[in-house]
């Protein structure tokens, strides 16, 4: 999900997994409004829904508002979380806290690395975090100098998921 700013310039808030929930808050909120723009980048398959029907099927369920209650508390920690990391945290720190975090969603352990199965682009990677594509690339060339990751054609795969989440700390001196 991203946020295409006026001067051209893309956001990534949030990559969504298998089994997410995407607009929601157009689906709850009084003006309807989607303030965002999704893109897949893996295959993909979608189910939709109409706002009648997801009102129906709440009234006829109403345990599904603590699910998604539960959606809305996730995000909002997520959001925190990211939010802490643009004031407090480096790019260094900001580029490992979300490659850590794309480990623990989606990584496949293979042994002690973990492959990341998402075509993680240098461009991409520097619209989620928030800095310019060049600061990213010397980012990343930093932890693969220190043998925490390896990069390879888009595909990214962590060597050091301990020492990646230690540079993913946003007050730890590296």
């Amino acid at each position: 999900m991203y946020h295409s700013a006026k001067e051209g310039r893309d956001a990534i808030i949030y990559l969504y997994g298998p089994g997410s929930l995407l607009g929601v808050r157009a689906l709850t909120s009084q003006d309807h409004a989607l303030r965002h723009n999704a893109e897949a980048i893996t295959d993909v398959k979608i189910i939709t829904i109409t706002r009648k029907d997801y009102l129906d099927m709440i009234v006829d369920h109403p345990e599904f508002l603590v699910d998604l209650l539960h959606i809305f508390i996730d995000r909002l920690n997520y959001t925190e979380r990211k939010l802490e990391g643009f004031i407090l945290a480096d790019a260094l720190a900001r580029v490992s806290s979300f490659l850590s975090d794309c480990a623990a969603r989606f990584g496949k352990n293979q042994g002690k690395k973990v492959i990341l199965p998402l075509p993680l682009t240098h461009q991409l990677i520097s619209e989620f975090v928030g800095s310019f594509r060049e600061t990213v690339t010397n980012a990343l060339n930093r932890l693969e100098k220190d043998r925490i990751i390896r990069l390879e054609r888009g595909k990214v795969t962590i060597l050091d998921l301990k020492k990646l989440n230690k540079y993913a700390q946003p007050s730890k001196t590296k």
